[in-house]
């Protein structure tokens, strides 16, 4: 299910704050993967590449992102915020 995001410019700074705290928890998790690198890293290497190979001009971007996001969410459900 895709819920709509919230607009980073009209939020509260408690939103804010809230939303920066979870994802250092996500990155200063204590599950690392063989080559040490924490889920957070993993998948912002995964966006990098992608980024690089096109694809916000690709037509597979908006599922790719979809889950993107949803494998966003499940971490910060994950860590108490959703």
């Amino acid at each position: 299910m895709t819920k709509p995001r919230r607009n980073a410019a009209t939020a509260s700074s408690a939103v804010r704050n809230a939303y920066v705290a979870a994802i250092q928890a996500i990155d200063a998790s204590p599950f690392l993967f063989p080559d040490a690198r924490s889920y957070f890293d993993k998948q912002n290497d995964m966006h990098a590449a992608l980024f690089g190979a096109g694809i916000h001009s690709s037509l597979r971007f908006l599922p790719w992102h979809r889950e993107m996001m949803n494998v966003t969410r499940r971490c910060f459900a994950n860590r108490g915020r959703s």
